[in-house]
């Protein structure tokens, strides 16, 4: 394959930007990684991104993009559930449309936290039980679905004029960042153990994870009296 300089350019850093992705992608495999780096420093380049490119360097880097982009499902910028699993009821350029789902999944973390002991026993270091509440892992929990809401909502053509729209955005995005922050103690716990920390620092991160649920059952509170929906 021959390659003009500029194209070199640019591949070079497309690959370099795919490595460094990669490299901090817990599902890349490590052959697949240092395959990489070996590239990149490898003085016959042409032949070898020709090799990758045409063999196996397209797809394992959309699977790995596939699989990373399912791993950090609450940060705020990245996708939810499958649109086709929670939707709103009715049109969802109405505000109202949204309210049932909202109210089930404030529902949703509210029965978490009380019934916590019994997800995750004391001294547990099984994050993927929580995760499966929140909807980070599968999409059986409404949670899975709710940047999806709260963008509904605020995107609506018909919210009601006395609700501040600023505070409802400053509410939910403490939501969405407590519940990022939670996601990401939940999948180090399941890890710990492995790491050399145990069971006991796999339940501090559960530990730790159940704060930042209560800090966003509260910021959710806020959510919910300012669509006056807080009963």
């Amino acid at each position: 394959m021959n390659l003009s300089g500029n194209k070199k350019k640019v591949l070079s850093k497309l690959l370099a930007l795919l490595n460094a992705f990669l490299a901090f992608s817990y599902h890349t495999p490590k052959s697949f990684t240092s395959t990489l780096k070996t590239t990149l420093k490898n003085s016959n380049f042409e032949k070898d991104i020709e090799c990758h490119l045409r063999r196996n360097f397209i797809e394992k880097c959309a699977f790995s993009l596939a699989v990373g982009s399912t791993l950090a499902v609450f940060n705020p910028m990245v996708v939810y559930a499958n649109d086709y699993t929670y939707l709103p009821e009715g049109s969802p350029k109405r505000a109202v449309s949204w309210y049932p789902l909202i109210k089930q999944q404030y529902s949703a973390l509210n029965e978490l936290l009380v019934n916590w002991d019994k997800i995750v026993p004391v001294g547990s270091s099984d994050g993927d039980a929580i995760r499966r509440k929140i909807g980070t892992v599968g999409v059986s929990s409404p949670l899975s679905a709710i940047k999806k809401t709260f963008s509904g909502i605020r995107d609506s053509t018909d919210v009601p004029d006395d609700v501040e729209l600023v505070e409802f955005v400053e509410a939910y995005q403490a939501v969405l960042t407590d519940l990022s922050d939670a996601e990401n103690d939940l999948y180090s716990a399941n890890f710990a153990e492995f790491s050399g920390g145990g069971h006991l620092k796999g339940y501090n991160f559960i530990l730790k994870a159940k704060k930042s649920l209560q800090s966003a059952k509260s910021n959710f509170d806020l959510v919910m009296e300012s669509l006056d929906l807080l009963q």
